[in-house]
């Protein structure tokens, strides 16, 4: 049986005020993209590194074709979707694939009252791959629609087979503390706020 819970999953986001935190901005412009399971995009690429200087493909005729869907969430390597650059790397857990997706993004923390903004690699999501029946699953509240606390006093719920997980898959999301962004007259304005943050993904054979 799977564990209850993955090690690390409830360890992605912090929420403590007045330290160096890995949170989110959320704006137009800073964000840290959550897409659909599958995306794809004229770029889309599988390489374990970025791809050297090139033609980009076209649709239609006089030009290569379009690659291929891209699922960022359990294809291992480097991708370029939609215009934003993924990471993924993925290991074995129990009886299916569990991968992990950064998304390179900018993200805010606070520092004794300052905030600070930096690109880099920041955490997207776990996904565990549909490698699993369902019925394997039970009894795992990663895998059951619901809401709980964890035993480090954080609240988790999970939805599964809605429009936001689709057909034969949950999510679960971790309340959390984060900094939110708004454009101001000079620069960025910034705020602390609260809200239910994606953590993972599970999907069903």
């Amino acid at each position: 049986m799977l564990q209850q819970l993955c090690p690390d999953a409830s360890t992605q986001r912090s929420s403590s005020r007045g330290k160096a935190l890995r949170i989110f901005v959320v704006s137009a412009a800073l964000s840290v993209a959550l897409l659909p399971l599958l995306v794809s995009g004229p770029t889309a690429m599988g390489d374990s590194a970025p791809p050297p200087p090139g033609v980009v493909p076209t649709p239609g005729g006089g030009g290569p074709p379009w690659p291929p869907v891209v699922d960022v969430y359990v294809t291992p390597g480097w991708h370029m979707v939609n215009g934003r650059e993924w990471k993924t790397t993925c290991e074995s857990y129990s009886q299916t694939q569990r991968c992990r997706t950064d998304i390179l993004s900018t993200q805010v923390t606070e520092t004794n009252g300052v905030f600070t903004a930096t690109t880099g690699w920041h955490f997207n999501t776990l996904t565990y791959a549909g490698q699993m029946p369902r019925s394997a699953w039970a009894g795992n509240p990663l895998a059951t629609t619901g809401s709980w606390t964890a035993s480090d006093g954080r609240r988790w719920r999970t939805e599964c087979d809605t429009d936001a997980t689709g057909g034969n898959g949950c999510r679960s999301y971790i309340w959390s503390s984060f900094i939110t962004a708004q454009p101001a007259s000079a620069g960025w304005s910034y705020k602390w706020t609260q809200g239910w943050v994606v953590n993972n993904i599970v999907r069903f054979r």
